[in-house]
């Protein structure tokens, strides 16, 4: 099994949110005990681990945060640690916590699924988007606004204040937007009224990159959005880029996954917290070792892959967002004509 590049640390399932595109279900259940996270943290240090990201639920529902936070700053071969919350309960106390911690090391990823409160608070409650705002705004006073993340899903109903969105973010010298597309997992298979974009949106969206100069220049500096890089990449070969298995996810019932969207129970290894993290991977090592040539099956053999002008980049796309199917691996992922959508623009894929 090849050095971890990263991990996935969820350290509790309790939320002080209900969202309803909420992909791990969190919101009651149980923390991590603190021991149980120092075991894990220490033996991640030992496989290569280079970054290792915080998560939940909301981790600041922890009264002891800042140990786990601490804890992983105890191991050196770190480079980035990074936090995942919904913002709402950042302070100006634990932005200041956050900013005597090593600042080279550290990335804060706030959550905002819009750039007004009409389209945010859809989907995390009412009066959230204000919160997560003054929690944007303690980080950035505290001097991280450059170390801090915004993190957007895309949805049919938000995905056009894409650019407002990085304006405002622009605005308060937050560091860098970043959006994925809504999972139809999780707590959102059984919402109502949430839809992925439309080709037309990112068609939207791509017109605007390639004609108004400023809109591109302030996405170079601070951007990360789907659309905008399957279009400027769409002819490269990702043959590397999957992630499963070389960065893992565990949850907060001790379950450890290839990756966070592949939640697979024949891939899945349970009991990580009752056992040496060596062991766990020995165990994990016989049930991954299929997941590269499968990826690459999916990428030869998928009927929509053969003329796909995005081939090369996308090579099957996201097998844990084809698992959600109902076609399962052996279908195409839900983000397939979005991609295609985007790749018939790209000049170097015609």
């Amino acid at each position: 099994m090849p050095d971890l590049k990263g991990v996935t640390l969820s350290v509790t399932n309790l939320c002080n949110l209900r969202c309803r595109h909420c992909w791990p279900d969190s919101g009651l259940g149980r923390a991590v005990p603190l021991r149980a996270l120092r075991e894990i943290i220490h033996g991640l240090s030992r496989h290569g681990a280079k970054m290792i990201t915080l998560t939940g639920g909301e981790i600041l529902t922890r009264p002891d945060w800042p140990e786990i936070v601490r804890c992983c700053f105890e191991i050196p071969t770190f480079e980035e640690i990074l936090i995942q919350t919904n913002g709402t309960l950042l302070t100006e106390k634990i932005a200041a916590i956050l900013s005597r911690m090593d600042r080279k090391r550290i990335r804060i990823q706030v959550s905002l699924d819009g750039a007004s409160p009409l389209s945010h608070d859809r989907l995390r409650g009412q009066g959230t988007f204000h919160r997560a705002m003054g929690g944007l705004y303690a980080l950035a006073d505290a001097g991280l606004g450059d170390r801090t993340v915004i993190a957007f899903t895309e949805m049919h109903h938000n995905f056009d204040e894409l650019p407002d969105l990085l304006q405002l973010a622009q605005s308060i010298s937050i560091g860098r937007v970043i959006s994925s597309t809504l999972v139809m997992g999780g707590r959102a298979r059984s919402a109502s009224g949430l839809e992925l974009p439309t080709v037309e949106q990112y068609h939207n969206l791509l017109f605007k990159y390639t004609t108004d100069e400023s809109f591109r220049m302030l996405y170079e500096r601070m951007g990360m959005i789907a659309a905008i890089e399957w279009y400027r990449h769409g002819t490269e070969n990702r043959e590397m880029s999957c992630i499963c298995g070389e960065s893992p996810y565990i949850t907060s019932k001790g379950i450890l996954y290839p990756c966070p969207m592949l939640q697979a129970d024949d891939l899945a290894v349970h009991d990580l917290f009752g056992r040496p993290f060596a062991e766990t991977l020995a165990i994990a090592s016989p049930r991954w070792k299929h997941l590269e040539a499968l990826r690459e099956l999916r990428y030869e053999k998928l009927g929509e892959c053969t003329e796909c002008p995005g081939r090369e980049h996308c090579r099957g796309g996201c097998m844990g967002r084809a698992m959600l199917g109902e076609e399962g691996l052996r279908g195409v992922e839900d983000r397939c004509y979005l991609r295609r959508g985007v790749y018939s623009l790209n000049p170097g894929c015609m």
